[in-house]
């Protein structure tokens, strides 16, 4: 039991001493707030700009201060707050010191808000501003700015502007006063004043004076800095204490587009076009002509009204659009009434009479009262616009494809693709290409995507193109092909091929490659894959013209009307049969056959044979002269001819001349030329001789020395091993013998 009486004793003291402590706190802190608030706010003189010696303090403050300007309106004092100020040395000391002591034996409740009328003045000078660790509570977070004159009436002078003139007013001739003082601007705050690194929020600013600022002093309104390049915006300061000049701030220039256009559209919208052209559009060059005059009486008597008349007409060919006339009301007059009603621009009057039709005219009326005796008069302009318009008929090609094939085919057979292409448009559609990409089961010799440069397809032109493919492999193949043209026009179309595996199969022996009058020897093999016979099966082989049918085994016939050999075969076993048949190449070049085979059932299979027929050069020459024997110092002439009687042009040929020391070569003529850098012994064909063709070649001789001459000629060509040599002797006579 006493152990509770002690603890119950140790609590009582323990809130009886807190309480003191509290109340004994409370009491400082309101002094001290009052104290500050009088540093804060202080008196200034309204009109030396001065801070007085002393301050009056919060408790002391009139309820009107008698030191305040009539003619100002000062902000109300927020007692309330908890933000201090740390003046150091300033000349608020002495108050501040003054205000600690009296706050000591002042009553612990604060004064009255709406009873503080103190003035915030302008320092000269101003300490270097810190940035406090501390964090304080914003004393302005609760309370929202509000104007000046919706708590207390603004005292400051209002300058009195006159009414803006009526029309028809006498206007002053006084200027404005270009003596007026402007009024003294608040100072700046100083250039060493640099922005905190990190911008304080509401409830972190901590501003300093000289040393470190004490919590109860109350904020400036206006804050002294904010973070450079930030959007903070300062609080509403209180109405400054300046003469109103009525000289209003200079607004921002507004953007102009035709000065600073944009360069790119805000959206794709805005790139639709809107213009039309209805059916009686104007079209072709318009050349509106307006003529306009002004008649006004010679004379008119003071103050007694009078009409002038301005007329306008269109002496032009088409309408004028938008016709606008202006006119200034003459000097020395007054306006009283216009025919039509003018609209009236400052002194300027104005019509629009919008669209005047080629030969038309309209006459204004303007009724005016001379004030002024003289002459009078103004200048009327007329001001118009002109239409125009253009048409384009916009064409659009309009491609079609259709893809025609045989349903089904025999492997080993060709297949044949048709491909009609159309333009049902009404432009033409240009650079039109034909693509068609071959599936697996057919092959080209020029690859399986092939394309066809169309060209131009003409509006309603139809073009048809055939492919020729052979099959591969049986089964069914989609074939799709496209078209394609500028404009990003395309046209698709497919179509589906059954290729079958066939029953009865050829292969076919014999060289690739024979040269031209070489008998040559064939086998064409029929191949039954079936497991019986097939009756009245015919085999037929197309002869290519460069071939020339010798002989066929099996009974095989020779058709000289369609160059065809036939092998009629009333059956075929399983297995292979061989069909022989013997031909004499006869033209150069590659020699296709066909060879075709065809059961009683329907079954049908082809083959497809090329053999390369090569040919060669085969050279003859003869030689002939005008007599055996010539006298010494005598000439004479030689002719050489050289024929290719082979089947393919004899390359490179040319002729060596070597006559013995009997003779002497003095010229030649004919086919033949010399030969550039060589001796004139030497001459040449400039061009191949070709199968079946002569060359001739003659050559002027004179006898020297009497004995047994002789003249070689040495034939070359790309097609010889060696030389072809012709030899003409020719006795060579002494005039003493």
């Amino acid at each position: 039991m006493g152990h509770a009486v002690w603890k119950l004793s140790a609590v009582t003291v323990v809130v009886v001493a807190g309480g003191a402590i509290l109340l004994f706190a409370q009491e400082g802190l309101h002094a001290t707030k009052l104290a500050e608030a009088a540093k804060y706010h202080a008196v200034t003189d309204s009109e030396s700009g001065e801070t007085p010696a002393a301050f009056a303090s919060v408790e002391d403050a009139p309820t009107t201060n008698d030191a305040l300007d009539t003619e100002q309106s000062e902000p109300i004092a927020d007692t309330s707050s908890q933000w201090e100020f740390d003046f150091g040395s300033s000349p608020l000391a002495d108050v501040v010191n003054q205000s600690e002591q009296k706050s000591s034996t002042v009553a612990a409740s604060p004064a009255p808000q709406q009873n503080s009328e103190i003035q915030q003045v302008q320092f000269e000078s101003f300490a270097e501003v810190e940035e406090d660790s501390a964090t304080t509570v914003d004393p302005f977070a609760e309370f929202e700015p509000v104007a000046v004159e919706e708590t207390s009436p603004s005292e400051f002078p209002t300058q009195e502007f006159e009414p803006a003139p009526e029309f028809g007013d006498d206007f002053t001739a006084e200027p404005i006063s270009e003596n007026a003082q402007p009024a003294t601007p608040i100072e700046s705050f100083p250039d060493q004043f640099e922005p905190i690194e990190e911008p304080a929020t509401a409830e972190e600013i901590q501003l300093t004076g000289g040393e470190a600022s004490k919590p109860g002093m109350e904020p400036p309104t206006t804050p002294l800095f904010f973070p450079r390049g930030g959007s903070v915006q300062p609080a509403p300061a209180p109405a400054p204490e300046f003469e109103v000049t009525g000289q209003p701030e200079p607004a921002l220039a507004e953007f102009d587009e035709a000065t600073q256009p944009r360069l790119l559209p805000a959206s794709e919208e805005e790139l639709q076009g809107v213009g039309t052209v209805g059916d009686v559009s104007p079209e072709g060059p318009q050349t509106p002509s307006i003529k306009i005059t002004k008649h006004a009486p010679e004379k008119a008597i003071l103050g007694k009204p009078y009409v002038y008349q301005i007329h306008v007409e269109n002496i032009g060919k088409v309408p004028a659009y938008q016709v606008v006339v202006e006119d200034l009301i003459p000097r020395g007059s007054k306006l009283t009434g216009t025919i039509p009603q003018a609209e009236l621009d400052g002194k300027t009057l104005i019509w629009h009479m919008g669209t005047v039709p080629a030969g038309e005219s309209q006459t204004i009326k303007v009724r005016i009262v001379p004030t002024d005796a003289g002459k009078i008069g103004s200048i009327a302009t007329v001001s118009f616009a002109s239409e125009v318009s253009a048409r384009t008929v916009i064409v659009a090609p309009e491609l079609s494809l259709k893809l025609v094939a045989q349903e089904q085919v025999e492997l080993g057979n060709s297949s044949q693709f048709q491909f009609t292409m159309r333009n049902d448009g009404n432009g033409d559609a240009t650079n039109v290409i034909l693509r068609d990409l071959l599936p697996e089961g057919f092959k080209h010799n020029d690859g399986n995507d092939l394309e066809y440069e169309v060209g131009t397809l003409k509006a309603g032109e139809e073009r048809t193109v055939k492919l020729t493919v052979s099959t591969v492999r049986p089964g069914k193949f989609v074939n799709r092909a496209v078209i394609t043209a500028d404009g990003n026009l395309t046209a698709e179309a497919k179509v589906v091929v059954d290729v079958l595996p066939p029953q009865l199969q050829i292969t076919r022996r014999g060289p690739k490659t024979r040269f031209v009058g070489q008998p040559t020897k064939f086998t064409n093999e029929i191949i039954n894959e079936s497991r019986q016979a097939i009756s009245n099966v015919n085999v037929v082989e197309q002869l290519p013209p460069g071939m020339e049918f010798v002989k066929a085994s099996h009974e095989g016939q020779y058709n000289s009307t369609n160059h065809q050999v036939t092998w009629p075969l009333a059956q075929v076993g399983q297995g292979t049969t061989p069909l022989e048949l013997w031909v004499r190449p006869i033209g150069v070049g590659d020699q296709a056959s066909v060879v075709s085979v065809a059961g009683n059932d329907g079954q049908r299979a082809q083959l497809n044979s090329t053999t390369m027929v090569r040919g060669y050069p085969m050279l003859e020459s003869k030689t002939n002269r005008d007599s055996q024997a010539v006298l010494a110092g005598e000439r004479f002439s030689l002719s050489l001819t050289v024929t290719n009687t082979g089947s393919a042009a004899a390359e490179s040929v040319k002729v060596n001349i070597v006559p013995s020391r009997e003779l002497s070569l003095l010229e030649t003529d004919g086919n033949f030329e010399a030969v550039p850098g060589q001796q004139a012994f030497v001459v040449h064909l400039p061009q191949p001789l070709q199968p079946g063709q002569t060359a001739q070649l003659q050559v002027i001789l004179e006898g020297v020395t009497a004995g047994d001459g002789r003249v070689r000629f040495e034939i070359e060509s790309s097609s010889l091993q060696r030389p072809l040599v012709a030899e003409e002797a020719v006795r060579v006579l002494d005039d003493a013998s």
